[in-house]
């Protein structure tokens, strides 16, 4: 089979021959009459389960009927009219002694419609069992006797559908997966709130500053530098959200903060101290969808992976008065780029 027949051929539905084309019609009445024995079953067990004894007497002369034309349908032959004498009903039907006892039924109309509840309820069961063995005959003819090439068609169609249906899954999935595990930069910003200090770290627009971080610095040292806004008239805390993106490594240093004569009111490093942990590690209030990079050494510049999509942390510091503008140097590259140096 070639790439043409698998996604274009199997899709045209098959001509099928005059005989064919009887049988899809066979099968068709043949299913009608099978919902309306089943519609009409259901209908006997609502009345008889709400105490409609007359309201069911009525219905199952019509059901008995609707199940022989379902056996004569099955069969090839025309529906009747009128129920057929019983006896001769039964005989024409191949049955074992086990369905020959539900079967009986048939030859006990008028004693049912003579008797109680509880003999509707017998008879009841009898016909579940009778209306089960016509759909298991049902089946087996169209697998047997009915099939045609459309049945083929339905068959092959619903195999290579899901098969096709399962490549794509498999190819969609792969692609996401990838794009998890190897994530692209993409251009976005930076941004940082200056907060009052470490017991109030409510957040405001104006009092914040953002700068791009553009795809073409990745990899390389950037030097950020910024005015602090004018709201600003002194902070205790800042906090950074330095991207938008999960998977990307970045670092900071020589973070510095300058009143209006240029003097520096704030100096940080963000480097490793001694004990392994970054130097003024008791200043970082809180973190999120960040964490530190593992094997990172004394005197190594801090290095953060983002995990999620809003990573963000938030540090204390000395109140600075006054602060005019700030500078730094930012190192970004996908994580798995990172790794690989």
């Amino acid at each position: 089979m070639n790439i043409a027949s698998l996604f274009v051929g199997f899709w045209k539905k098959p001509t099928l021959s005059a005989d064919e084309s009887k049988k899809e019609d066979l099968k068709k009445s043949t299913k009608a009459q099978l919902d309306l024995c089943e519609s009409r079953l259901e209908t006997l067990d609502i009345l008889l389960t709400n105490d409609k004894i007359e309201d069911a007497k009525i219905i199952l002369p019509l059901f008995f009927l609707d199940l022989v034309n379902l056996s004569r349908t099955i069969q090839g032959n025309e529906p009747l009219n009128n129920l057929p004498n019983p006896n001769e009903f039964l005989s024409s039907l191949q049955l074992s002694e086990r369905q020959k006892r539900a079967f009986s039924v048939f030859t006990e109309l008028e004693e049912i419609l003579k008797g109680n509840a509880e003999k509707l309820e017998e008879s009841l069961e009898k016909l579940y069992f009778v209306l089960s063995h016509f759909e298991k005959q049902f089946f087996k003819v169209k697998k047997e006797v009915l099939f045609t090439e459309y049945d083929r068609y339905k068959k092959t169609f619903a195999l290579r559908f899901t098969a096709l249906a399962s490549i794509i899954t498999i190819a969609f999935i792969s692609y996401f997966t990838y794009a998890y595990k190897y994530p692209k930069f993409k251009n976005q910003s930076l941004k940082i709130y200056f907060l009052e200090n470490k017991a109030n770290q409510r957040m405001f627009d104006e009092k914040s500053i953002s700068t791009e971080l553009l795809l073409d610095k990745k990899g390389a040292w950037v030097e950020i530098s910024l005015e602090v806004p004018t709201l600003v008239e002194s902070f205790g805390a800042l906090r950074i959200e330095p991207l938008r993106q999960r998977g990307i490594r970045f670092a900071i240093k020589d973070f510095q903060v300058f009143d209006a004569k240029g003097k520096i009111l704030l100096e940080r490093k963000f480097d490793i101290g001694e004990n392994l942990l970054p130097n003024g590690y008791e200043d970082f209030l809180s973190f999120q969808d960040v964490k530190t990079v593992a094997n990172l050494k004394p005197g190594d510049i801090l290095e953060m992976d983002t995990t999620g999509s809003r990573p963000q942390f938030t540090l204390s510091n000395t109140n600075v008065l006054s602060p005019k503008s700030l500078k730094f140097k930012i190192r970004y590259l996908e994580t798995y780029l990172a790794k690989a140096r």
